[in-house]
């Protein structure tokens, strides 16, 4: 419950007030109307037994439920019962209530005890039935028996009995319970008040007190016993609460439960038929899988010997590859052999042209000079000598001379000296030039790219034959068509240019070293050509 306890419906069409007769608060509570609030159900959270100095002390009970606080205090308007224990006056029992506990206890008042819990057992309506327990069994009012300090104990002791010991927790002031007893429970605190309280009755007024503490305690048991017979019976009525139905609410009770029960039955009978067509769903199903799963390894078997006959053609067809280009190769190798041996041979009879011409000059040179003077005027045609040679001028003078006296005797249409712009060298430029012209044709139409011809290093076998005849030397030529020998029946990853080198020595018996360069080009060549 949020809302103020004075808030409530029930309270104020009971006018209930902060500070109200206990008779009030008991009809209010017992009321429909309170009970539809849910008034009944609130839980005791705490309670508090306070005391008030003064000659005699005044004793009560604070009680917290929930969002509230109550006082509950027995007083009286007449004190002549300070006369004698026989005397009684009318009792006066009130119920104060408040938000907050601490506004119901007095600044000068001290807690002698503190009681809390954390269940939910004791609650609202345990209070008022203890309320109207007491007020009707002892509404009277005197100063040494009935009075505030048994009313705070007869409270406290009842409904400490309706909290469970393990649920709650209980604190006295040091000093409250007397000498010789250091621990005890909440009842047993309030036992120890009340006898303390009628020891000091009984030494005031000794024989005379019996009479009054009989009734006192024989009231005090009516009250406790009363109270403990109405909690066995309200427990006994809310065990018995479930088992008060009527057969007709069983019967029905129990027929809805048949008629559960057969549909139950029927949903079995309705899942096992359908247990059984899934089974055979599974099975058709795991039959169709199987199948499946069959032909896919026959798909998969298939593919992998489709990429093995592909894998199979692909090798066979980049060996025919292999084998088409390097037949082209060969083809384009034998032609630029056939060339080159071709040029060979007309650089041949170019260089016997040439040395003939030349014997024929030196012969003539000897006869218009004699030996010696030839060899003084050749001197300075040698290397390292003066550079004052003949001049061009004074040589073809002389030759001229010796072929118009001779001519008939040394020229001929096939001992003629060639010269730059002579047939003879022409042809064999113009046959260079064809051979070029037919390689780069043929390469063309094999492969579909042109390929350079080998280099000459800007001079034509013609022009290099006779010098490195002169050296002891071997010719372009021989040396092209042996290194091609040599790179055909030798191991490419093994061959090197030094190793070609050193074979051509060892077959030739001479010293290439001054050919190292053409040696390098040439095998740079004919590897890239193959």
């Amino acid at each position: 419950m949020s809302r103020p306890l004075l808030n409530l419906p029930s309270a104020r069409k009971h006018k209930l007030t902060r500070k109200s007769p206990v008779d009030t608060f008991i009809k209010w509570a017992s009321s429909e109307e309170a009970c539809m609030d849910g008034v009944d159900q609130i839980s005791l959270s705490e309670m508090r037994w306070g005391k008030k100095p003064g000659r005699p002390s005044h004793e009560y009970l604070v009680l917290t439920f929930g969002t509230f606080a109550l006082r509950l205090e027995r007083d009286t308007d007449s004190w002549r019962t300070l006369l004698s224990p026989d005397y009684s006056s009318a009792c006066k029992d009130t119920i104060s209530i408040s938000d907050h506990p601490h506004d119901l206890i007095e600044p000068d008042a001290e807690v002698v005890a503190t009681l809390v819990t954390s269940s939910f057992d004791s609650c609202l309506s345990h209070l008022v039935l203890l309320l109207d327990i007491i007020f009707k069994t002892a509404n009277l009012y005197n100063v040494y028996t009935f009075n505030c300090w048994w009313f705070t104990a007869r409270l406290w002791i009842n409904l400490a009995k309706t909290i469970p010991a393990n649920t709650s927790r209980f604190r006295a002031l040091e000093g409250a319970t007397g000498h010789g007893i250091e621990r005890m429970d909440a009842i047993q605190f309030a036992q120890r008040q009340q006898y303390v309280h009628l020891a000091a009755f009984q030494r005031l007024y000794g024989t005379q007190a019996a009479e009054a503490k009989g009734q006192l305690e024989a009231a005090s048991e009516k009250i406790d016993a009363t109270f403990n017979l109405h909690l066995e019976r309200r427990t006994s009525l809310e065990l018995e609460r479930p088992m008060a139905k009527s057969n007709a609410e069983f019967e029905q009770e129990l027929e809805g439960q048949r008629q559960q029960i057969c549909a139950l039955e029927d949903q079995l009978r309705a899942m096992a038929r359908a247990r059984v067509e899934l089974e055979k769903r599974v099975d058709v199903m795991r039959a169709t899988y199987e199948k499946e799963s069959n032909a896919r390894r026959v798909l998969a078997d298939r593919l992998l010997d489709s990429e093995r006959r592909c894998v199979e053609l692909e090798s066979q067809l980049e060996l025919r590859k292999l084998a088409a280009i390097q037949e082209r190769n060969d083809r384009a190798s034998e032609v630029r052999l056939q060339a080159f041996l071709d040029i060979e041979q007309d650089a041949r009879r170019v260089v016997e042209e040439r040395l003939r011409v030349s014997e024929s000059l030196r012969w003539q040179l000897e006869i218009k000079f004699g030996p010696s003077n030839l060899e003084t005027k050749l001197r300075p045609l040698s290397p390292g000598c003066s550079p004052n040679p003949p001049t061009r001028s004074q040589i073809g003078e002389v030759v001229d001379t010796e072929q118009g006296s001779r001519r008939p005797a040394i020229q001929t249409s096939d001992t003629l000296p060639p010269c730059d712009g002579s047939p003879a060298v022409g042809d064999v430029e113009e046959g260079f030039d064809n051979v070029n012209r037919n390689e780069d044709l043929s390469s063309s139409q094999e492969t579909g790219a042109t390929q350079e011809g080998p280099p000459h290093n800007g001079v034509t076998p013609a022009d290099d034959y006779p010098d490195s005849l002169e050296r002891n030397l071997l010719s372009p030529l021989t040396l092209k068509r042996e290194i091609l020998a040599i790179v055909r029946d030798s191991d490419w990853q093994t061959l090197t240019k030094k190793v070609v080198r050193n074979r051509l020595e060892e077959q030739f018996g001479v010293d290439l070293a001054s050919q190292k360069l053409f040696i390098s080009d040439a095998v740079n060549d004919i590897i890239r050509e193959m």
